[in-house]
Order: C-alpha cells, then sequence, then structure tokens
C-alpha cells in the first residue's frame, strides 16, 4: 500500500474556497477519512446514505469549524465544467455495500473530465500520487490538524478496502 505525505500545508481560510478546485479530506487523521470536492463554493460528495450536489460551502464549512473536523484541502490546478460534475455525481444515489466508496464518482471526474488513467487508483492516496505526477496540486491546506502537522507536512492514515466497507456498513447502520 502506498501512503502519501502532503507537504507546505498551509492553514486554511474560507476566503480561500471563493474560487478554484478542491478536493476535501474529511476527518483526514482517521481511518478512512471521507472525500468530497469543492468547486466555486459548490460542494459534491457521495456519502453512506446519500448523493450531496451543487450544495453551498458555507454550511459545510461552519460544521468542519465548529465540530472541529479535522479536514484538508487541496487544491487542484483546474477547472471543472459544473455541469458536468453534476452529472457524474448524480449518476450515484449511495454508497452501496461493496460496490460504491465516495471515491469513486470522483475518480470518475478525474477519468472523464481531466482525461486522466485512474486505473489503479482505489484510495485517496493513489489519486494524490497521480495528481502530483501530472503536477496538477496547487496548495494543501488544513484545518483543525495543528497537532499532526509535523513541519508543515502530514502523512496520511494507511487503510484498506475492508477498512472503508466496515465504516460504511456502521454508518448504513445508525442511520
Amino acid at each position: 500500500m502506498n501512503r502519501e505525505r502532503l507537504t507546505n500545508i498551509a492553514e486554511m481560510n474560507e476566503s480561500f474556497l471563493s474560487d478554484g478546485f478542491f478536493i476535501v479530506l474529511f476527518h483526514a487523521n482517521r481511518i478512512p477519512p471521507h472525500l468530497g470536492l469543492v468547486a466555486n463554493r459548490k460542494y459534491f460528495s457521495l456519502t453512506a446514505t446519500e448523493t450531496q450536489v451543487d450544495i453551498d460551502i458555507n454550511p459545510i464549512w461552519r460544521v468542519i469549524r465548529s465540530k472541529s473536523i479535522e479536514t484538508i484541502f487541496i487544491k487542484v490546478d483546474y477547472d471543472p465544467n459544473l455541469e458536468n460534475l453534476t452529472m457524474i455525481f448524480e449518476n450515484y444515489d449511495n454508497v452501496l455495500g461493496r460496490e460504491f466508496t465516495c471515491l469513486l464518482p470522483i475518480k470518475d471526474f478525474f477519468e472523464r473530465e481531466c482525461r486522466m488513467n485512474v486505473e489503479g487508483v482505489n484510495f485517496v492516496f493513489d489519486l494524490i500520487k497521480k495528481l502530483k505526477e501530472k503536477e496538477l496540486i496547487l496548495q494543501t491546506f488544513h484545518l483543525n490538524l495543528d497537532d499532526h502537522i509535523d513541519e508543515g507536512s502530514f502523512q496520511l492514515q494507511e487503510y484498506t478496502l475492508d477498512d472503508i466497507y466496515t465504516r460504511i456498513s456502521d454508518i448504513q447502520r445508525t442511520c
């Protein structure tokens, strides 16, 4: 398994979300983190219970702040087409058993929209590695991770597909 280290991480400010495209890792220090995308202040995510499409980022930002959710924001050098992003996410109802994860629509987006080969991308660290290879990461930011940032770097936790499916199942049981 390939662990990825994020470097030169700056503290996130809400104003940075004003424009740009971000991969967001919620609960970044947990196994596994939850993933979403932010494009021009609109949020997209596939969760264990629903698909979140074209949601204003303000309430999500408030939850991150109020609940001190450890979050990583990876700014990607790309200007996504919001219509295409919406269509891709609307193809998913929610994560299903061992079929879908929160990474799947994100992979679809990068494959369809960015023409990136996502074969072998099973985890966020695989995707980050591909983005680094293509020099598409502009900047990495964090919120609520001060205790886990070491000299401007953050090491992503290792996890397996079974860890992902167990977490999805746990969430779905409590809903």
